[in-house]
């Protein structure tokens, strides 16, 4: 142990007896001997890893850390100024979370005397940082600062209404959560690389500024969530032909999808969930969709896009929704998932065709339970299904090179009540959940 600290450290110790519980507040005394004692630990130069956890000091000591990899400060809620951390050269990860006393940052964080300010960060967390509304750039111009930044998440920064620019050319992953609505605006334009875009929880947006996702070709992944004031999607979304993957939750007041939707040709997963103003899902031209999940959307009542490369879809909560018009080209769908939809009242026909069909399941469909049991032509009191060969042709399909059953028949209420069935049929998984069936 240094010499210092244990000194520091036995003094402490008398001043706090064994039996005597710690006073909560922090007195000026005890800033002033964390920042002495945080001074004198003196880390070894070879520390890769670095977590600070309730340091209540003020500012940090000038360390010499040159192989520090990963550094975390998190509740220094004392701090008014942050370390100067622009010189270390090997620091790829920077978290920093719970510092209400930030106010600015700029030249004191990136370092006197560098041609290059966090020559090898890739990712900065900056979190909880109520009273930040400045950050500003270098003073010098000749300095580079963030030259390999390829992640950034901000989250709870009210106050900050912008970023410097040169933060932005080499991103390729942001993530911006529960900030002001401004901080958007500084986007458009200005990632060139980035390829996946993450907006949540901005209570005041009602639409997303415009030019914000403009030449944004090489963005792969959107998710917008806990937006409930958003009311429409810019036409822009037609310029994103890398996009591959599109999630939007909880956005109550979302009524319609943007107009160059359906230019999306490279999509291949949409999740949609909780967007209870939403009437219509209408992207007739995204073929590339394998992946597609619906839930809890109370007025969505029609679904329009096209199946044939489509492998996994889900349907749940969805008390509006109806099948009709449903595609029949579903030859790829390996899972299918039909949950607690009152007005569905058949199952497509183009379920027939679902050679690679793996998984299906069905739970809380009323209406689809009535179509299927007038259509059934018998009682199966034995409780074993009848074999592919004894149905109608309107009851059998080719399913996985068989002839399968895929209707689901009365006999299962009276002999499985609330308990669900698992049915294995050559390739076909078959789930049933028949307590409201």
């Amino acid at each position: 142990m240094n010499p210092s600290f244990e000194a520091m450290y036995q003094d402490q110790k008398l001043l706090m007896p064994s039996d005597q519980e710690p006073e909560s507040s922090v007195t000026v005394s005890d800033v002033q001997l964390a920042g002495e004692i945080l001074k004198a630990l003196q880390p070894h130069k070879n520390l890769n890893k670095f977590f600070i956890v309730g340091y209540p000091g003020i500012k940090f000591p000038l360390w010499n850390l040159p192989n520090l990899i990963e550094l975390s400060l998190i509740n220094c809620q004392g701090c008014v100024h942050l370390p100067v951390l622009g010189h270390l050269p090997h620091l790829r990860s920077l978290h920093m979370e719970s510092m209400s006393k930030i106010t600015s940052i700029g030249q004191e964080f990136y370092g006197e005397d560098v041609t290059i300010s966090f020559p090898s960060l890739h990712e900065l967390f900056v979190g909880d940082f109520p009273s930040l509304h400045e950050w500003s750039s270098n003073t010098d111009s000749d300095v580079v600062i963030f030259p390999v930044l390829s992640k950034l998440i901000l989250s709870k920064c009210q106050n900050l209404v912008s970023v410097p620019l040169f933060m932005m050319m080499s991103l390729k992953h942001l993530e911006l959560r529960e900030c002001d609505t401004e901080i958007l605006k500084c986007m458009g334009g200005k990632l060139p690389q980035l390829s996946t875009l993450v907006i949540a929880r901005f209570d005041e947006l009602i639409c997303l500024p415009e030019n914000m996702l403009r030449d944004k070709r090489c963005l792969e992944r959107l998710k917008i969530s806990s937006c409930p004031k958003l009311e429409s999607l810019i036409s822009e979304f037609g310029n994103l032909t890398s996009l591959k993957s599109l999630t939007i939750r909880w956005c109550e007041e979302l009524s319609i999808l943007p107009r160059g939707f359906e230019n999306l040709t490279a999509l291949e997963s949409l999740e949609i969930s909780d967007c209870h103003s939403l009437v219509n899902l209408q992207a007739e031209n995204v073929s590339s969709l394998q992946y597609l999940s619906i839930e809890n959307c109370s007025s969505l009542a029609s679904i329009s896009i096209p199946f044939q490369n489509l492998q996994h879809l889900a349907i749940m909560y969805c008390p509006s929704l109806s099948l009709a018009g449903f595609p029949d080209q579903l030859v790829a769908l390996k899972s299918l998932a039909i949950i607690s939809c009152p007005l569905i009242q058949f199952l497509p026909d183009g379920i027939k065709n679902a050679t690679t069909l793996g998984s299906l399941e069905l739970r809380s469909c009323p209406g689809l339970a009535r179509e299927t049991a007038e259509k059934t032509p018998a009682r199966f009191d034995s409780g074993v299904p009848p074999s592919p060969e004894t149905l109608s042709a309107g009851q059998r399909g080719k399913i996985g090179g068989k002839l399968l059953m895929f209707h689901i028949h009365t006999f299962l209420s009276h002999h499985l009540e609330t308990t669900p069935a698992r049915i294995d049929l050559g390739k076909l998984v078959l789930l049933i959940f028949s307590s409201h069936c």
